[in-house]
């Protein structure tokens, strides 16, 4: 695919201690394969701009996204965290 649909949680590490945002992604991931709703933790959770969303970035085409992200993004199946 050219495209995926995006929805993502931004979490800024500038004021946290080492690890302290990837604990905290990893342990709303957790919640998210528990059933909890993306959207909602997303609009209560995520610093970007795209909180009042639910996180929903929309259609994304590969060169959009940083390189890494991209690569992750494009090996999910619809509905993988």
């Amino acid at each position: 695919p050219t495209q995926v649909k995006v929805r993502m949680i931004d979490i800024a590490e500038k004021d946290l201690e080492p690890g302290a945002a990837r604990r905290k992604l990893e342990a709303l991931r957790a919640q998210v394969l528990a059933g909890a709703s993306f959207a909602e933790l997303a609009s209560q959770h995520s610093e970007g701009s795209q909180r009042v969303k639910g996180g929903d970035w929309g259609w994304i085409e590969k060169d959009t996204l940083r390189p890494e992200l991209a690569a992750l993004a494009f090996k999910l199946q619809p509905g993988e965290v």
